[in-house]
């Protein structure tokens, strides 16, 4: 198999080649019209036509690559070189055209003693700049698209990079050696400092706070970064009883700079995982930030064992860090792990310096509807800018057209009057601004219609032979009354060159609005999907149910630290539960019972009372597969003394009942029937119905699915109470 670049140059020149060859054909089939004995010269007319668009056949790629090549350049001296650097492409292509012609003319049979090589290039000169124009219109409009949609994706990149950093970096903080050892520390304490217990499990529950916060930011101050790493910190600190210290020293100045949200976290992590937490005696973290030159300096050093001789494996905090400064700041920030002076493994960042964050959300959702309003007014201004450049082009193509006629005569040494020369040049151009309309609506509408290969080719074949008779037979009826074949030939070139250019830029602008729309839908789901699993995390970790434990953690050290050491075992194993199935959109039906009554003992620990659950279940049932955390608004019902769950096999459905103890306000129960619903919404077939009176009445209905379910692996415990 040919390799991806050459298979594409082959295929770009067999493009060329059956285009230019298919025009050449045509134009020849108008040329034999006029012709006495058009089947004994067909053959040299033919091959003239053809080999007059070899430079072309092979020119054409190139070109193109070349043309899409060319640097943007801004400002009036930007403009003016990019003028100039197009005009010189096209003359010189004109001169290699028309020079190629003229030889290949000569080759081929025909008298040139009637035709000079100026006379000659002169004649293809208009031709060839048509043809150029077409060929570097369509070129630029395709870069211009991408370097549109680039910008447009960049955006929601970012806000997809960010949340997958920020889901990243809170499961590093909730992993279990982390955690585990965090809640066994807090153990430890409870019963001989109650103060530095409640002290740290306040800490922790600040961290779990600000990494679930509702903002999504790309940029904070750096400020607020250290507040949240100094937490982070403290943590670690208990953690290893003292063998472990974590130095911050940041010059005071440069706190109200903004960096990336969450940028220092995993880099701190990385350092005590596989450095400080290696060491038997006691380790060392150092965070250190600067300003040097235009650059604030960000070092992550350890003195640990240092890198592994050989490539550096990155992990995902790493590796996301890395492609969210390349997406912020592009080559003006970087991250390298190398060896700090003393030896120890260093981490270190360079950012520009920026005093404001780049826009929210709020400011992204400001930004789009100033774009939508703009969008609702723009469209009449664009029309008649479109419809002021279309006559322009036209009256311009007329004017050069002319002067090629007028410097002929004057080589011929028979002038002819310039508004004689123009009337017919003039009249050719105004008849194309109504079907420069019509080409670019059907080009857009074949575009739109997601037609490719063949059908595209033949439906352009089409509209091209369409565009170009209505002109013939509006010229020969309006402008040229005398027009015979040898005319029409020689208009063949610049009809079919007009359509392929209007055509190519009206097909190549559309897809490329609608590449934009679906690479920004692609990325918006993308983006979206990574928000529902922070979501999903965020919310099976329910922030106001982990914070009251927490706090009643805190509470109870100073006056019950048995108590508080039991709450702190059953929170444990509840996240150990909740981390061992995390991400997981469904689980066996036994384990979210499990998870439901953990939920509940930490309740009744917290505050003193909870509902005692009760359960029926089929033996077959417990194996069934429902939506992860179905269950949880169950552990919310206030004053309710307990609940049942039955659990039945009926036919095709897992048929679920759920009943309380005690009346329980229907309006309490429509609440909660709501809640269950929308867990079950991506459960297709499933019901809630609710039924109020005397004890109240749930019975859910799921489709039946007894697949087992790949559990995830369990998390290693070390040191858990």
């Amino acid at each position: 198999m040919l390799p991806l670049r050459l298979r594409s140059t082959v295929r770009a020149l067999g493009l060329s080649t059956a285009c230019y060859l298919a025009l050449a054909l045509i134009r020849s089939a108008f040329r034999l019209v006029t012709l006495p004995r058009p089947p004994a010269a067909a053959a040299l007319v033919v091959a003239q036509a053809s080999a007059v668009a070899i430079p072309w056949i092979l020119l054409t790629p190139p070109l193109l690559q070349l043309i899409g090549r060319l640097p943007a350049r801004a400002g009036r001296r930007g403009v003016a070189i990019t003028l100039a650097t197009h005009a010189g492409l096209a003359l010189a292509l004109s001169l290699v055209d028309g020079l190629w012609g003229w030889l290949a003319i000569g080759w081929l049979g025909a008298n040139r003693s009637a035709l000079s090589l100026p006379l000659w290039c002169l004649g293809r000169l208009d031709q060839s700049l048509f043809l150029y124009l077409s060929l570097a219109g369509g070129a630029l409009v395709l870069r211009r698209r991408r370097e549109l949609d680039a910008l447009a994706l960049r955006g929601a990149r970012l806000e997809g990079r960010l949340l997958g950093a920020r889901l990243h970096v809170l499961a590093l903080q909730l992993q279990p050696h982390f955690l585990f050892n965090t809640l066994n520390a807090v153990s430890e304490l409870v019963h001989r400092d109650a103060a530095t217990a409640a002290g740290l499990i306040r800490r922790l529950r600040t961290l779990l706070d600000r990494s679930m916060a509702d903002d999504t930011g790309q940029e904070i101050p750096l400020r607020e970064e250290v507040d949240l790493l100094e937490a982070y910190a403290e943590i670690q600190r208990v953690r290893f009883a003292g063998a472990l210290t974590v130095e911050v020293t940041i010059d005071p100045a440069l706190l109200d700079l903004v960096v990336p949200r969450l940028v220092l976290q995993p880099l701190v992590e990385n350092a005590i995982r596989h450095g400080t937490s290696q060491r038997a005696a006691a380790g060392r973290v150092a965070v250190r930030g600067r300003r040097q030159g235009a650059l604030l300096v960000l070092e992550v050093e350890n003195d640990g064992r240092g890198l592994i001789p050989g490539p550096v494996r990155e992990g995902v905090g790493l590796g996301n860090t890395r492609a969210r400064l390349h997406e912020l700041y592009g080559a003006d920030a970087r991250l390298e792990l190398g060896t700090a002076p003393r030896g120890p493994t260093l981490a270190r960042i360079e950012l520009p310096l920026r005093s404001g964050p780049i826009a929210d959300g709020d400011d992204v959702e400001s930004t789009d509807q100033e774009a939508a309003n703009s969008d609702a007014t723009a469209p009449p201004l664009r029309w008649l800018r479109l419809a002021g450049a279309v006559v322009a082009g036209w009256i311009a193509a007329a004017l050069i057209g002319t002067h090629e006629d007028v410097v002929a005569g004057w080589l011929t040494g028979d002038p002819e009057p310039l508004l004689i020369l123009l009337r017919p040049r003039l009249g050719e151009a105004l008849l194309w601004i109504p079907l420069t309309g019509l080409a670019l609506a059907f080009a857009a509408r074949l575009a739109r219609g997601g037609i490719t290969g063949l059908q595209l080719a033949g439906a352009h074949l089409a509209g091209g032979l369409a565009v170009l008779a209505a002109h013939l037979l509006a010229v020969r009826l309006w402008v040229t009354p005398d027009m015979d074949g040898t005319y029409a030939a020689g208009t063949l070139l610049y009809d079919l060159c007009a359509y392929a250019a209007l055509a190519s830029a009206a097909h190549a602008w559309t897809l490329g609005r609608m590449v934009a729309d679906r690479a920004l839908d692609a990325a918006r789901l993308e983006r979206d999907l990574t928000g529902a699993r922070l979501e999903s995390l965020r919310w099976r970790l329910s922030p106001a149910f982990l914070g009251g434990a927490l706090e009643a953690i805190a509470a109870l050290a100073g006056t019950d630290p048995d108590r508080a050491d039991e709450l702190t075992g059953a929170l444990g194993e509840l996240l150990r539960l909740l981390l061992a199935g995390a991400g997981q959109e469904e689980v066996a039906l036994e384990r979210e019972v499990d998870f439901l009554r953990l939920q509940l003992q930490l309740l009744s620990l917290a505050r003193g009372t909870a509902p005692v659950l009760h359960q029926d279940m089929d033996a077959d049932c417990t194996c069934a597969t429902v939506p992860a955390m179905l269950l949880q608004p169950l552990a919310e019902m206030p004053g309710v003394p307990a609940i049942e769950l039955a659990a039945r096999r009926s036919a095709g459905w897992l048929v679920l009942t759920l009943r309380w103890s005690g009346r329980v306000e229907p309006g309490r129960l429509d609440v909660l029937a709501a809640q269950l619903a929308t867990r079950l919404r991506r459960a297709p077939g499933a019901t809630v119905v609710a039924r109020p009176g005397g004890r109240g009445t749930i019975e859910l209905r799921l489709r039946w699915v007894g697949a087992e379910i790949p559990e995830a692996p369990e998390p290693a415990l070390a040191g858990v109470a």
